[in-house]
């Protein structure tokens, strides 16, 4: 499942991260990592960026980054 089919409130767990090496180094510099839990905020209308929860912070990522990230539902 893509982080951005998740629905507003919603907590998963990171299971993979699609994408180049440069892509997923800017991500885990940010944080991210397999296996930690998310939570989504809110998605902006017409793709706009996508607002999460991790690590006890808030993170904006573009629309088509987080559709490359793959969580499961914890």
């Amino acid at each position: 499942m893509k982080l951005t089919e998740l629905q507003k409130g919603q907590v998963a767990q990171i299971a993979s991260m699609d994408g180049n090496s440069d892509f997923i180094s800017r991500l885990m510099e940010m944080g991210f990592s397999n296996g930690l839990d998310i939570r989504l905020i809110k998605i902006m209308p017409f793709e706009g960026p996508v607002q999460i929860r991790i690590r006890n912070f808030l993170v904006s990522l573009r629309f088509n980054d987080a559709d490359k990230i793959n969580v499961k539902i914890t």
